[in-house]
């Protein structure tokens, strides 16, 4: 999977920049086609200067077609809870 960054806007779409917190991301929708995927990798980053950057996540199952999975970024230090829009996992 290549690397995913979540960035914290503002209501007018600026980046935060003094948003420095813990990160996580997890599988929003799981399009596991024999199994659910897991998601591995570091799932916890620190923001810098409002972007986080997640380098090594990998989901373990492909999905069934028409069933793309999603990933939901979410911190507990200001409001984020964003999901990814959808995305195929090849065999």
């Amino acid at each position: 999977m290549p690397p995913v960054q979540v960035t914290a806007q503002d209501d007018k779409g600026r980046t935060v920049t003094a948003f420095n917190g813990p990160v996580t991301m997890a599988i929003g929708h799981n399009g596991g086609a024999i199994m659910p995927g897991t998601l591995s990798g570091t799932l916890t980053v620190s923001a810098v200067n409002g972007v986080a950057q997640f380098g090594n996540l990998c989901i373990d199952q492909p999905n069934l077609p028409g069933n793309s999975y999603t990933l939901r970024a979410t911190s507990g230090v200001v409001v984020l809870n964003v999901e990814s829009a959808g995305f195929n996992i090849g065999l």
